[in-house]
């Protein structure tokens, strides 16, 4: 009796299933302009928030489309995670968010990059800015110290990588000690 109840069910699953199969030509494809028109809308909408930011450089009301940034961003990446500029709508964000000051939230934003878009043409750079913000927006040096050294295990022919090299060495300095290191190699 149980093994029939449970037959029973798994067929009305699968008779549900084909149902939304079988939807009617026009009824798909309306769906799929209707999606369309809605991937341009929120593309389209980025792009200005972002030029427009550019544009506006030090101003009090950017802090409001930065906020809009970032909240669009994140949701252009999770309604179309397979799209190629998800990846960099999502570096967007995190810079965005390291501009409001909500350091914790783009180093949520950073490691899903780092996470779910492995091949990533910008990843050195958001590696970079991940090592960057523990260290100077979190003084977080352990942290920071550990995404230095991946940067150039992972990327050692970058130009990025020199750079991480010498912020690694001078992770633990203070800025005084880093001048007087200086001075002292460019007399």
């Amino acid at each position: 009796m149980k093994n029939l109840l449970i037959l029973a069910l798994f067929g009305a699953f699968i008779l549900s299933c084909s149902e939304d199969v079988e939807k009617e030509p026009e009824v798909v494809k309306k769906e799929k302009e209707w999606n369309r028109a809605d991937y341009e809308k929120e593309k389209a909408e980025i792009i200005k928030l972002e030029d427009t930011l550019i544009k506006m450089g030090p101003d009090p009301n950017a802090k409001e489309y930065s906020q809009k940034l970032l909240l669009k961003t994140v949701e252009f990446a999770e309604n179309y995670p397979g799209d190629e500029q998800a990846p960099d709508f999502l570096f967007m964000a995190a810079r965005a968010a390291n501009g409001l000051g909500q350091y914790t939230k783009s180093i949520k934003i950073i490691d899903r990059i780092i996470i779910k878009y492995e091949n990533y043409d910008r990843l050195v750079e958001v590696y970079f800015l991940k090592a960057f913000t523990y260290d100077e927006d979190l003084n977080k040096k352990p942290e920071a110290k550990k995404v230095y050294v991946e940067i150039i295990e992972k990327f050692p022919k970058d130009p990025l990588a020199k750079e991480a090299k010498i912020l690694l060495e001078n992770l633990y300095l203070s800025d005084e000690e880093i001048i007087k290191k200086y001075q002292s190699q460019n007399p």
